[in-house]
């Protein structure tokens, strides 16, 4: 599991009202603009992995045809995958 700073529980209050939720990848490096999105999501308390990817390499190309990171896959939990490959989008 990846790290969420908003797990604790000493207040009284759990994030984990709903135990399934979707799974989220970023497709990046910290250093580009994919640092927006990871702030974001560490932001809202979610959690999320980290698929490194330098832009207009394969892992990216694959996923966004002008190579441009960041991209996020939503893994849904009825195992439907989809990808969104702009930071102003994601956000």
């Amino acid at each position: 599991m990846a790290y969420n700073r908003y797990r604790s529980v000493a207040s009284g209050f759990s994030t984990d009202m709903n135990p399934k939720q979707p799974a989220y990848t970023v497709i990046g490096l910290p250093p580009t603009r994919a640092i927006r999105v990871i702030w974001a999501l560490e932001e809202i308390g979610l959690d999320y992995k980290i698929e490194p990817a330098r832009p207009h390499s394969d892992p990216i190309t694959s996923v966004n045809p002008s190579g441009k990171v960041p991209a996020l896959r939503v893994e849904e939990t009825d195992g439907k995958t989809f990808e969104i490959i702009d930071s102003v989008a994601i956000l």
